[in-house]
């Protein structure tokens, strides 16, 4: 198989500050889903990496999903030589980055000051470290630092026996209910030298001198030190870095094959590709662990205790729903059944199916969007998943009020179903919550109306409701499903609050940005109807009007006010200097506008304005805002294969041009390859990506026109292409019937399409 990995740029969106976005990354070394991430640390605080800077304060394992999230059982390290120095701005040293090494699954780089390099190579709960010693050796010693964070430091170190070492960590930023630890076993290659000391918050490991190289081998666990060790002797055992850097490479190209592009492109085409694609794979990681019986069990973060099955965690669905999941139904259909029923799992120990977990439920964003992630995965049958167990869960969501517990359900429930909205002046966000409330309802909807007339033949498999049950389910929830409709002002054309009287409220105004949304104003929070793009389209107007309130969204000027935030969150400074209007493609609420033209009858518009997008806005070096958990990459990757799920649980593909003239999709996890040809009549709209500008403000005199200026006036056959559509030789399967127009398919899988 051909080496993927060689493609990608682990820098990719690293160059970020707290205030300007360009991905919030970092460069993580690990293996797909990983339960921990390694990575090297050049700063303190939540961004803790950045490209330009040249010291190394150490190297870590983490498993921070974003930098607004925080870490957890985080453990930070530094090799040293000479004279012990434990503070922080002492202990940095220089490191060389023309001999630093950046790959998925190996580090190195050169720490002159200290006379040493450092060698790194991950499996899915261990990793390897090598380092190599000057033959000089410098007065004063070598030692080993380790320390879990800035401030007091909640590490213990319970025992160093032999050529091992066991350190405990119970450091979070919440999301961890109590008892929760993370256990580190240490496995030297040469003992170190008798027991470890305290030095400010850093525990010192002093190392004997007479080796040039010495390995460290780190065995991680939730459940307990002896099964962190017993992860060391599985994962690592008596293997050298180099054979266990080919075994991640291995399981990295596994992934990244199923994408194969026939196109002629140049490398910098490819290595967009597969940097992207790498970045979708890393979250959500592993929570489960293998006993040393063999089996699978897990410690899960949602109630504290230890269970049996698979469990992942450190996802955002207000994100990941949109684009993550349908392209891992797509791509690696058996990891995407496996990584929902470990959802499942959390909803069964838990109570609830999280919002956002990190580790374990954590209060962030607004909606259930797991529900749609859910019923995608029901109705397209992904292997491996519980239905009826998913749908219990659905149900409960959609129907048990939370209280004031905004960790779990639907925060605002009660108010939602006494009005048909949530009332901005009972909770905050009001309007992006009723808009997902609806979105939600309706997969709920679609999923009983589905389970009704199609039940599971299997025992068990079936909710546990009666056909007039999940019919009135059906019915209920397709009606909530339209309330969208009672926060619409048609004397202002565009979503508003409404005051629990009924009144609207009159407290915000249409480019302000928060309250009652959240991340974004009416302008960019104003399209969550994805489950229902024609009675959106019917209720502006009709289909031209909506592409002229579409064309309106990208040239209009980038005007905002701070709103109910106390200062210009990057969000807005990010929308303000792209130049694209008010489409902030920095964030996910305007993911799917573009898409809305291909339901307002112009699909030819739709795929020109993607394919603008995904040329000038993404680059090798940056994405345009906060990547969130792969979702900014699957966002890339969908457009780029001309393929978009306007709502997961509605398990339609739209299919239109994208970057590639000719790509097959075909890996272990599907069932047969899948071949896409676009006719090259059809080529991507050629433009000059615009140079990112400086996190300044947006200035009405410096501003630059749309990227799409030129394209509304083009005629709709302007864009036409031809195609053709090919039967499969075989009966179709729920993951496979997905149909695209306008593309010619070849090979034992098809797709199907819900026609504009």
């Amino acid at each position: 198989m051909p080496d993927f990995t060689r493609y990608i740029n682990l820098l990719q969106g690293t160059r970020s500050t707290h205030g300007f976005s360009r991905g919030n990354t970092l460069p993580l070394i690990a293996v797909p889903h990983g339960m921990t991430h390694w990575c090297p640390q050049t700063r303190t605080g939540n961004w803790f990496f950045h490209p330009d800077d040249r010291k190394l304060l150490a190297f870590r394992a983490t498993r921070q999903p974003s930098p607004w999230m925080g870490d957890y059982g985080q453990l930070s390290f530094l090799p040293q030589t000479g004279p012990l120095l434990a503070d922080e701005a002492r202990a940095s040293a220089a490191f060389v980055a023309e001999e630093t090494v950046y790959h998925p699954c190996y580090y190195k780089t050169v720490l002159p000051r200290y006379g040493l390099s450092l060698e790194f190579v991950p499996t899915p709960r261990a990793a390897k470290l090598r380092l190599r010693f000057s033959p000089t050796p410098q007065a004063g010693g070598r030692r080993l630092l380790l320390w879990s964070g800035e401030g007091e430091d909640p590490t213990t170190l319970v025992s160093i026996e032999g050529r091992f070492l066991h350190l405990v960590t119970t450091r979070s930023s919440g999301g961890t209910p109590p008892g929760f630890a993370c256990h580190y076993q240490l496995r030297f290659s040469t003992p170190p030298l008798g027991p470890a000391s305290r030095a400010g918050n850093r525990w010192v490991v002093e190392l004997p001198e007479r080796e040039q190289h010495l390995d460290i081998d780190f065995g991680v666990s939730f459940i307990s030190a002896e099964q962190a060790l017993h992860t060391l002797e599985t994962e690592i055992g008596g293997r050298s870095l180099e054979s266990l850097a080919t075994a991640a490479a291995a399981h990295w190209n596994r992934f990244l094959g199923v994408v194969r592009v026939q196109d002629p492109l140049p490398s910098s085409r490819l290595r967009l590709l597969y940097s992207c694609l790498y970045r979708t794979l890393l979250f959500p990681r592993i929570l489960h662990e293998i006993d040393p019986a063999g089996r699978t069990v897990h410690w899960s973060p949602f109630d504290g205790a230890i269970h049996p099955g698979v469990l992942y965690t450190d996802n955002g669905f207000w994100d990941t729903h949109r684009t993550v999941y349908p392209l891992y139904s797509l791509l690696w259909p058996k990891t995407c059944g496996e990584i929902i029923e470990g959802w499942t799992n959390a909803y069964r120990y838990g109570g609830w199916l999280p919002n956002w977990a990190s580790p374990g439920y954590r209060s962030c964003m607004v909606g259930t969007h797991v529900e749609a992630v859910a019923a995608d995965a029901i109705r397209k049958h992904l292997p491996g998943i519980d239905a009826a167990g998913l749908f219990s869960a659905m149900v409960k969501n959609a129907t048990v009020c939370p209280g004031e517990d905004a960790t779990r359900g639907r925060f605002g429930l009660a108010d939602y179903l006494a009005h048909g909205f949530v009332p901005s002046d009972r909770h905050t966000h009001a309007v992006s919550r009723s808009l997902d409330f609806a979105s939600c309802d309706a997969v709920l909807a679609a999923t009983a109306r589905h389970f009704a007339d199609h039940p599971p033949a299997a025992p068990g498999a079936a909710p546990p409701f009666s056909r007039d049950d999940l019919l009135r389910l059906a019915a209920v929830h397709h009606e909530r499903s339209g309330w969208y409709r009672n926060l619409f002002d048609p004397g202002e054309g565009r979503f508003r609050g409404r005051l629990a009287d009924g009144s609207w409220d009159s407290r915000h105004h249409e480019h302000d940005w928060g309250e009652p949304f959240i991340e974004g104003s009416s302008r960019q929070c104003g399209w969550a109807v994805p489950h229902d793009p024609h009675g959106f389209i019917d209720l502006v107007g009709g289909p031209e009007a909506m592409v002229g309130r579409i064309r309106r969204h990208f040239e209009d000027e980038p005007f905002h006010t701070i709103g109910s935030y106390p200062q210009e969150i990057h969000e807005m400074t990010e929308m303000a200097t792209a130049g694209w209007g008010q489409y902030a493609h920095s964030n996910q609420p305007v993911h799917h506008v573009p898409f809305f033209l291909g339901h307002a009858g112009r699909p030819d518009l739709m795929a020109r304005i993607v394919q603008a997008i995904l040329t000038a806005m993404y680059s090798l070096e940056d994405f345009p805002g906060d990547e969130d958990n792969g979702e900014m990459s699957a966002w890339f990757l969908l457009g780029a294969l001309g393929l978009f799920q306007m709502f997961p649980g509605f398990p339609d593909f739209m299919g239109f041009p994208g970057l590639y003239s000719h790509v097959v999709l075909d890996g272990p996890e599907r069932d047969g390859p899948l071949e896409i040809i676009r006719d090259s009549a059809f080529a991507p709209t050629s433009r000059r990506r615009p140079p990112r500008p400086a996190a300044t403000p947006w200035k009405k005199a410096s501003r630059r026109p749309s990227p799409v200026a030129g394209l509304w006036d083009l005629p709709p056959e302007a864009g036409r292409w031809q195609s053709e559509l090919t039967t499969p030789d075989r009966p179709e399967t729920p993951l496979d019937s997905l149909r695209i127009p306008y593309t010619v398919l070849r090979g034992s899988a098809t797709l199907r399409h819900r026609p504009f």
